[in-house]
């Protein structure tokens, strides 16, 4: 199973659409029932300029449309204990395949 990554400019985030991404897993999420490793973490790039979103491999087969929608490439974290958890299930964090 692989991570994934979303990319959101400044501009889509400031304009509220980390909101929009969060409440749509969210429901999935809650649906579901909180599997475990099911989480979406997040990180500023360097510049600030882009947020990147990840997303963990027990995600995956939930939220398969977001991804879609969000242009998702498989991207695994350099160093997923810096991330910040955005939603979900801490132990995603863990989920490093290596």
């Amino acid at each position: 199973m692989q991570w994934y990554r979303i990319r959101m400019s400044r501009d889509e985030y400031a304009s509220g659409e980390l909101a929009i991404l969060l409440g749509a897993f969210r429901e999935v999420f809650v649906a579901k029932n909180g599997p475990r490793g099911m989480a979406l973490f997040g990180i500023w790039s360097e510049d600030e300029e882009i947020y990147w979103i990840y997303v963990t491999p027990a995600s995956v087969r939930y939220i398969r449309p977001l991804l879609d929608a969000y242009s998702a490439e498989v991207q695994t974290p350099l160093n997923p204990k810096i991330l910040d958890l955005l939603s979900g299930d801490e132990a995603g964090r863990g989920m490093l395949i290596c």
